[in-house]
């Protein structure tokens, strides 16, 4: 399966942001789980972030935009007894949400209702990441 992300590699406007193809999909940890992610957001903050004006991280390059995440857990890393494959969750991840798939820390998740569409979840959506 194919992993698709938006990254970037330089600070900078719109056109710094690329879209990045990898073969293999990560692999959670001990702790973590992996998120197929339905929909994630690029927000004010993604540009501060961006551009490099966000104060509150210390960032290093490349990296992957978007501030957060909802999704549907498809890998379950070892340790992880409050998450199940199948679970749908949301995380504020500051960084690394424009993918198709995250790797996060299993403690930070909340849970997100199956009823609820993610694309009322998320104020701006990336389909095309999923497509």
């Amino acid at each position: 399966m194919v992993v698709k992300r938006l990254e970037i590699r330089a600070f900078g406007g719109p056109e710094v942001i690329q879209l990045v193809e990898e073969a293999a999909l990560p692999e959670p940890g001990p702790g973590e789980v992996r998120i197929r992610v339905e929909a994630s957001s690029l927000v004010f903050t993604d540009m501060l972030i961006r551009r490099n004006l966000y104060p509150v991280l210390k960032l290093r390059l490349p990296l992957t935009l978007g501030y957060d995440v909802v999704g549907c857990i498809d890998a379950v890393g070892p340790g992880v007894t409050s998450w199940r494959v199948g679970d749908r969750v949301a995380d504020l991840t500051q960084v690394g949400g424009n993918a198709t798939h995250v790797v996060r820390p299993a403690e930070r998740l909340v849970e997100v209702p199956h009823k609820l569409v993610a694309t009322l979840a998320e104020p701006l959506i990336l389909s095309y990441l999923t497509a």
